[in-house]
């Protein structure tokens, strides 16, 4: 009897041990729910609907000077970017965050909206897992590190990170879409990804993509050095695990302004998976004056 007993307060206190266990797990998912909920619903509130894509400059037309006998015609000076309108409220942004100052668009994205890229000052990994308003969160946030980037995109290479999460959030889907990509086609928009800042739009086209090991490139790799740049390129391509998608016709060049989304290969997360784009166009933000 006493032995029926004991094992029956032994189920006894596994149930409930298994209950709160449960009620803690199922407490903690709905916390992040709304967590999540709420970063989505700050996102939301930030953005205004645009394409993905900055509009191609388009140069304003000038009177052509008369033809003078006695001086050589001028050379006709090279168009300006056209602004455009951030469609991105920073303002709002860092009222809510001060460590965001920029924000990416891309198709690959689960998200028409896009997401923003933050970057913290004391810690570089700060974001790793924290969301936007620094709570814990597996998906973590996209972020740059403050230790080797700037945060208006004049570096000669900048990395991007984030989580290859298997929702697709984040990074997510990078690996899957483009290296499906035809990299080689000029006109597919699928191989161009936008950034914004309070002051600019930068569009960029991608050259490559695929796996490499996860030394940190910046730390190895001065691009800012000719033979380093190189050098970088050189086993990149010729990585021995892994595939790469590059195009043909479209390869970096020494001088070039690269941004390196990166997040962890799907077959092994011991290795990375790089998305490099080349900067190619570079509009100002309307002033309240040409809006």
């Amino acid at each position: 009897m006493r032995a029926k007993r004991s094992s029956k307060k032994t189920w006894t206190v596994v149930m409930i041990v298994c209950i709160v266990v449960a009620a803690l797990c199922v407490g903690a998912l709905l916390w992040m729910q709304a967590q999540q909920a709420k970063v989505d619903k700050a996102l939301d509130n930030a953005v205004s609907p645009a394409p993905t894509a900055a509009p191609s400059a388009k140069p304003t037309p000038t009177p052509t000077p008369a033809p003078s006998a006695s001086s050589a015609p001028d050379e006709t000076p090279e168009p300006s970017p056209e602004p455009v309108e951030i469609p991105i409220d920073f303002n709002y942004l860092q009222a809510t965050n001060r460590d965001i100052y920029s924000w990416i668009r891309y198709s690959a994205f689960p998200t028409e909206q896009g997401y923003p890229v933050l970057s913290n000052e004391k810690d570089p990994d700060y974001y790793l897992q924290r969301d936007i308003y620094g709570n814990f969160s597996n998906a973590g946030s996209l972020y740059t590190q403050s230790c080797y980037n700037a945060l208006d995109y004049s570096d000669p290479c900048t990395i991007i990170y984030g989580h290859d999460m298997l929702s697709g959030r984040m990074f997510g889907n990078l690996e899957y879409f483009t290296s499906e990509l035809d990299l080689d086609d000029a006109e597919n928009e699928d191989n161009y990804f936008t950034i914004y800042t309070p002051e600019k739009a930068l569009r960029y086209r991608i050259a490559c993509a695929g796996v490499y090991s996860n030394k940190h490139p910046l730390f190895y790799y001065d691009f800012s050095i000719e033979k380093e740049f190189d050098e970088f390129f050189e086993e990149y391509y010729n990585y021995p695990y892994g595939s790469r998608n590059v195009s043909e016709s479209f390869r970096p060049q020494f001088g070039d302004k690269l941004v390196i989304l990166l997040t962890c290969h799907k077959l092994n997360n011991q290795y990375r998976y790089l998305t490099i784009g080349v900067l190619t166009e570079e509009h100002p933000a309307l002033t309240a004056e040409q809006s």
